[in-house]
C-alpha cells in the first residue's frame, strides 16, 4: 500500500498570490484595536522583572549545545549558539545542507534538544536547512500587582469590539 499527498503545487500558488497582493492599511478601528492590545501587553508584562535561571543557563551552553555540536561535527552541518545577556535569550541554530538522523546517530539527542526548547522553526534559505532554537533562560517574579489596570484595559477592548461589531452590524443593514 501506498499513500500519498501532495500540497506543494496548491500551497504555491497560493503563497505566489498572497505575495502578489497588495498590503490592505490597517483601518482607524484595527488601528485602535492594535494600540489597545500592545497597552494590555505591556501592563500585563510591566508586573513582573526577568531574573536569570542559573540552571537553564547551565543546560543550554553545557548540555543542549555540545550535543547539538557532535550533531553538527558528524553531519558536517553549522552551529551558532547566542545568549542575550540583558534579555535572557539564548538561540541555537543549526545550519546545514541536510540533517540526517536516526536510532543509532543523533535522534534521541536532537529530540533532547527540541524538547527543551520554548520555540522552534524549521526553514530552507540559501545555507541549507536551518534550524533555530529559542529557550528563556529567566524566571519571571512579580514586582507589582496591575490587576486593575489591566481589567480596565480588557473592558476598553471589549468595548471598543462591541462599538466595531455594531457597525459592522448597521452597516450591513443599510446595503
Amino acid at each position: 500500500m501506498r499513500k500519498e499527498a501532495d500540497f506543494l503545487t496548491k500551497h504555491r500558488q497560493r503563497t505566489l498570490g498572497l505575495k502578489q497582493m497588495e498590503k490592505i492599511s490597517m483601518t482607524d478601528y484595527g488601528k485602535e484595536e492594535f494600540q489597545l492590545l500592545a497597552t494590555l501587553l505591556e501592563a500585563k508584562e510591566s508586573q513582573f522583572l526577568k531574573k536569570r535561571n542559573d540552571e537553564r543557563y547551565r543546560v543550554l551552553t553545557e548540555v543542549l549545545y555540545p550535543l547539538l555540536y557532535e550533531i553538527a561535527w558528524i553531519q558536517g552541518g553549522h552551529i551558532i549558539l547566542n545568549v542575550d545577556e540583558q534579555e535572557f535569550i539564548g538561540t541555537l541554530t543549526y545550519i546545514g545542507d541536510e540533517l540526517i538522523l536516526d536510532n543509532d546517530m543523533g535522534l534521541s539527542d536532537f529530540i533532547a534538544i527540541i524538547s527543551s526548547a520554548d520555540d522552534v522553526s524549521i526553514s530552507m534559505g540559501d545555507k541549507g536547512l536551518a534550524i533555530n532554537l529559542t529557550f528563556k533562560l529567566y524566571d519571571k517574579v512579580q514586582v507589582t500587582d496591575c490587576s486593575e489596570e489591566i481589567s480596565n484595559i480588557e473592558e476598553k477592548i471589549r468595548q471598543h469590539r462591541l462599538k466595531k461589531a455594531e457597525l459592522q452590524i448597521f452597516h450591513t443593514e443599510e446595503q
